[in-house]
């Protein structure tokens, strides 16, 4: 086809054309950045979700743990109270010795002396050496009047020698309440 315009118009219509490939260029460039923009978004908001959810799972994890640890610490706490109401039932039930020795050593009149105690629960056995048959007497109405020392018992042959007197004794002791 023949073209009759002049040239100032072929060149404005050239000119347009131009404007409308840059317009239209233009309009797709920023179309995709638009698009790209969005897409960025939306990776962001994804990234954003997946981080709150482990947020989330850590922190059920840390809750996990300290329950596990309170759990672990409720059993052990449990496990030491046990001992120790052991050890307390233990403790009700032993004999205080140094107060049953100290009553002991207190009746003991002057020259007498204790060779050997034995204790098995509430029951003593001792024997000792008395100089004469009166501190012996003396001994056993001492011990007979301290209600801490019950069925306090001297076998018969403690009363045959007068003087230099190897004698043995039994009784049970009753401890404080």
């Amino acid at each position: 086809m023949i073209n009759l315009l002049p040239k100032k118009q072929k060149d404005e219509l050239e000119l347009e054309q131009m404007f409308r490939v840059i317009m239209i260029l233009g309009i797709v460039i920023t179309a995709g950045l638009i698009c790209l923009a969005l897409m960025f978004f939306f990776i962001k908001m994804l990234f954003e979700a997946k981080l709150d959810i482990k947020a989330i799972s850590v922190e059920d994890k840390n809750k996990m743990v300290k329950i596990l640890k309170v759990d672990d610490d409720e059993k052990s706490i449990s496990y030491y109270n046990s001992n120790f109401s052991k050890l307390e039932s233990i403790y009700k039930k032993q004999t205080d010795v140094s107060s049953m020795i100290g009553g002991l050593i207190d009746s003991l009149p002057q020259g007498i002396y204790l060779t050997n105690l034995t204790m098995t629960g509430n029951k003593v056995v001792a024997s000792g050496h008395c100089p004469d048959r009166a501190s012996l007497v003396s001994f056993k109405e001492r011990l007979e009047s301290n209600p801490r020392f019950k069925s306090v018992y001297f076998p018969a042959n403690n009363w045959v020698e007068q003087k230099n007197i190897n004698f043995s004794l039994n009784f049970e002791y009753v401890p404080k309440e």
